[in-house]
């Protein structure tokens, strides 16, 4: 679909379709293993990327938020290392709180 699409998903391709080499996908956290080999597999017909990884949905916006963790709390003094943190995923068809105790 994307390759026939590619004129019409120009933010996808910003300098070509040549233009990336690996891809990370965030999958819903209620995607089952069969899910996530059929979307591991419809990517790998595209043969464009020679990497492709994913991660949940919570994965992902923990990133984010160690990525982002000094502009979200300037004034805090604590390490980040020594936080829990609760991810609330209000999806379209789950809700998931996922917890992660960073030690």
């Amino acid at each position: 679909y994307i390759l026939q699409n590619k004129t019409n998903l120009p933010e996808l391709y910003p300098d070509g379709i040549k233009s990336f080499s690996r891809i990370v996908v965030a999958v819903p956290n209620n995607f089952t293993s069969t899910k996530i080999m059929d979307m591991l597999w419809c990517l790998q017909q595209m043969e464009t990327f020679i990497e492709i990884r994913y991660i949940t949905e919570a994965e992902a916006v923990l990133c984010y938020y160690i990525y982002k963790h000094h502009l979200l709390h300037p004034t805090l003094k604590t390490d980040i290392k020594r936080e829990t943190v609760l991810v609330f995923d209000m999806g379209g068809a789950t809700i998931n709180a996922t917890i992660v105790l960073m030690t």
